[in-house]
C-alpha cells in the first residue's frame, strides 16, 4: 500500500523511534517471516557445529546403567563404562605382603581424606584402589596414574592414554585419580542412600556395591573383603 505524499511527509517528520514503530506496524508480517527464517537457519548451524547424534560414538547401555564404547573411525575408545558389568574381566595377580603393605601405607591418608569429604569408608575406597590397580602395578597406573582403571567416557575432556587398545583416563598425580573417582561415585543414585544408611560400616558398603560394576577385575568384591580383613583396613574408618 502506497502512502500519499502528505502521509509520507507526516511520517518523515516523526521522531526516529516513532518512525521505527510505524514501520514495524506496517511491515510486521514480513519481519516475522524473516525472523522465523533466521531462527531455522541458526538451529541447523547448531546441529552441524556439534555433530548431533550422527557423529557420536555408538553407545551400548549395560544392565548396570553404564556405557560401553566401541571403536569408530579408527579411533580408540573404551569398551568399559564407568560402572560397567562387562563379562570380560581382568584377573587379579598375586601380590606379595611387602608390595601390598607398601601400597596401603602410601595411600591410607589419601583414602581417609576422601572419606571425610565424600563419605565412603576409607577401607572400602582403599581396597578398591588396591584391586583395580593391582596394588599399583597395573599398566593403568604406570602409564596414566589411573588407580581405579577408569576408562574414557563421553563427557571426559581430560588427558587419555591408550592401553591394550582401550582408552583410559590419564592423570598427573595419584591424588587426582582418587578425587575423580570419588566425584563420580558421589553422583550415583545409590551412593547417597548407602552413605546415609551404612555410615562407616564397610561390610554394608560392600554389599551395596555388589553388582554395581565398580571394577573390571574378576571377583573384585571378594578380593576387597579379603584385603580389608587381612590388613585390618577397617581401623582406618572414621
Amino acid at each position: 500500500m502506497k502512502l500519499s505524499e502528505s502521509a509520507m511527509l507526516q511520517v518523515t517528520t516523526l521522531p526516529l523511534t516513532a518512525r521505527m514503530w510505524h514501520y514495524f506496524k506496517t511491515n510486521w508480517f514480513i519481519i516475522a517471516l524473516v525472523l522465523l527464517a533466521f531462527a531455522a537457519l541458526f538451529r541447523n548451524n547448531i546441529s552441524v557445529r556439534f555433530g548431533g547424534e550422527k557423529d557420536a560414538a555408538p553407545v551400548e547401555k549395560t544392565e548396570g546403567g553404564g556405557e560401553k564404547f566401541t571403536k569408530q573411525n579408527g579411533k580408540t575408545t573404551s569398551r568399559l563404562g564407568l560402572f560397567d558389568n562387562s563379562p570380560e574381566r581382568a584377573v587379579m595377580p598375586g601380590i606379595g605382603d611387602a608390595a601390598a603393605m607398601s601400597f596401603l601405607r602410601r595411600f591410607k591418608s589419601t583414602a581417609q581424606g576422601e572419606s571425610r569429604k565424600f563419605g565412603m569408608p576409607a577401607s572400602v575406597l582403599l581396597s578398591l584402589a588396591y584391586v583395580n590397580s593391582f596394588a599399583g602395578s597395573r599398566a593403568t597406573v604406570e602409564q596414566a596414574s589411573n588407580y581405579f582403571a577408569l576408562p574414557c567416557a563421553s563427557n571426559w575432556d581430560g588427558n587419555t592414554a591408550s592401553i591394550d587398545d582401550l582408552c583410559f583416563r590419564q592423570y598427573e598425580t595419584a591424588w587426582e585419580s582418587f578425587r575423580d573417582f570419588s566425584i563420580h561415585m558421589s553422583t550415583q543414585d545409590w551412593y547417597g542412600t548407602t552413605r546415609k544408611q551404612a555410615g562407616s560400616d564397610w561390610q554394608v558398603w560392600l554389599k551395596a556395591m555388589d553388582g554395581k560394576g565398580l571394577s573390571d577385575v574378576a571377583g573384585a568384591e571378594q578380593e576387597m573383603r579379603r584385603v580389608i580383613e587381612k590388613y585390618r583396613l577397617f581401623e582406618l574408618d572414621l
